[in-house]
């Protein structure tokens, strides 16, 4: 009970919800648009770099269904300009999710054979 608590303390005042943000692939636009002089690079090459990871997994449950295979000598931040200009292109896509979004817009360029 008494952990209870301080669970519900630190919640209160850490403010859960208003800390918890889903990131959408307007995001990476941001972080990405101008790479390497882009607002955020280092979250641009973080949210490939996750996205990659996630997608790249034969058989992975955080890939939804959408699987990229990127060359392993293709950096994260090599990817930005193809990504930025599939965003640009595709504006209504802005609003969904950022990883699968993100990884329809990798495969484009690098998809699986299998």
């Amino acid at each position: 009970m008494r952990l209870l608590g301080v669970l519900l303390a630190v919640v209160a005042l850490i403010g859960l919800s208003d800390q918890a943000k889903a990131y959408t692939a307007s995001d990476a636009l941001e972080w990405c648009d101008g790479y390497p002089e882009s607002a955020d690079p280092d979250f641009c090459r973080m949210a490939l770099g996750a996205t990659i990871q996630f997608h790249s997994k034969k058989d992975s449950l955080a890939s939804e269904g959408i699987r990229i295979c990127v060359p392993e000598d293709i950096f994260p931040g090599d990817l930005a300009p193809s990504v930025v200009d599939w965003l640009k292109a595709h504006p209504e896509t802005h609003e969904l999710a950022l990883a699968p979004t993100v990884a329809t817009a990798i495969r484009e360029q690098y998809p699986c054979d299998d």
